[in-house]
């Protein structure tokens, strides 16, 4: 009876240990995407906020880049996105000024 009990509380022992959870982080994520000279794949991992490419390229130093590229699903292919510089902030566009949100892959 006792070589019978032993094996069963240890397997017992050893599936309480197996079954134990971490405590859930504290910390969600944080990704960083720095713009270098050249082509960058980024995506947009997380809810930023940001409903057009012209927010998302809003939040980059001006003249950081003056392309922005997405992948168009539908078409199953990239799309381009055109900065126009007019001299003035107020008259700067991007044409067209696409969609985004979580998830879009862009190519800038």
């Amino acid at each position: 009876m006792k070589k019978l009990i032993l094996p069963l509380l240890l397997l017992v022992a050893f599936g309480m240990l197996a079954a134990v959870e971490s405590d859930p982080s504290e910390i969600v994520g944080y990704v960083k995407y720095p713009c270098v000279t050249g082509w960058n794949f980024n995506a947009l991992p997380m809810d930023q906020g940001y409903t057009v490419i012209s927010e998302v390229a809003g939040d980059y130093p001006a003249g950081n880049f003056t392309a922005v590229n997405y992948f168009d699903s539908a078409l199953q292919s990239w799309a381009q996105s055109d900065f126009y510089d007019m001299g003035d902030p107020a008259f700067n566009f991007w044409d067209p000024d696409f969609s985004v949100g979580n998830g879009t892959p862009l190519w800038a």
